[in-house]
């Protein structure tokens, strides 16, 4: 059985905004357990207030990143995993794939009756190989899937009007979108949208698009399809301005993806998140 776990505790003694500004993504399931600090975390522009032992899950190349509120020690459990594509784990990562994009990602385990799911992830991250590391993910994806559907026990985010643009984007992203559309569209100046849209996401507006479309494009390599096949069906209209984004994105050019010899940029950045 091919799968991957990884498993990290990190702390920051004093965490700045700037050392986790970046709007990311990853080819993996990831679940953050928030420990301590003072925080909130965005997903696809959804914004959620933090507390001790609460559990985000983000699934793949669903977008997010910290917003610090001051500098109290950030201390966390970073897990990323990826499982096979049988029917044996479908129902368990219900809670990653059945929900709308930034909905349903923060799970209060203090609102969850008997619950260990905080407790299995410490587990897993004293685990020594990954098959001893699956054997507690398996129980902690089990609650997970309990509290998913018991629809109350998942907390709602904070959400605004970048969170429109963001769903009218993520709707539209292989259309033809520029700023001024955007800005005609929700009655607002393309000063005040680029502004709102940085302070929800961490990120500029085009970049958060041409970063969504280069994502995209990239599950299309991987499916097999032709690399210009792939950047016309992801919303670029000019294959050098793809190929020139796709080679600083991911330090592979399109090609390297088809091969299975994509590498990740800032690897160690994400890691440290």
């Amino acid at each position: 059985m091919n799968f991957l776990i990884s498993s990290n505790r990190h702390r920051t003694e004093v965490p700045s905004q700037k050392a986790f500004s970046m709007l990311h993504t990853h080819d993996t399931c990831e679940i953050l357990c928030f420990l301590s600090g003072n925080a909130n975390y965005s997903v696809e522009g959804n914004r959620y207030k933090l507390m001790p032992g609460d559990i985000m899950i983000m699934r793949k190349n669903e977008f997010h990143h910290l917003i610090i509120k001051s500098d109290a020690p950030y201390e966390r459990i970073i897990v990323n995993f990826d499982l096979p594509d049988t029917p044996e784990f479908a129902e368990l990562l219900t809670p990653f794939y059945n929900r709308a994009v930034g909905e349903r990602n923060l799970y209060r385990p203090s609102t969850i009756k008997n619950n260990n799911m905080v407790f299995y992830l410490k587990k897993l991250i004293d685990a020594k190989d990954s098959y001893r590391k699956l054997c507690w993910l398996l129980p902690f994806l089990d609650e997970l899937y309990d509290a998913f559907m018991s629809d109350n026990l998942c907390d709602k985010p904070t959400t605004d009007k970048a969170t429109d643009v963001i769903n009218f984007i993520n709707s539209h992203i292989t259309e033809e979108i520029s700023l001024s559309t955007l800005a005609n569209r929700f009655f607002i100046s393309q000063n005040h949208l680029n502004r709102i849209f940085k302070e929800s996401t961490g990120t500029t507006l085009w970049e958060y698009v041409t970063v969504k479309r280069l994502v995209l494009a990239r599950e299309k390599l991987n499916n097999g399809e032709k690399p210009t096949e792939a950047a016309l069906k992801s919303g670029f209209r000019d294959y050098a301005t793809f190929f020139r984004a796709y080679k600083k994105h991911f330090n592979a050019s399109p090609r390297a993806a088809k091969k299975g010899g994509l590498t990740i940029k800032y690897k160690k950045e994400l890691e440290d998140f």
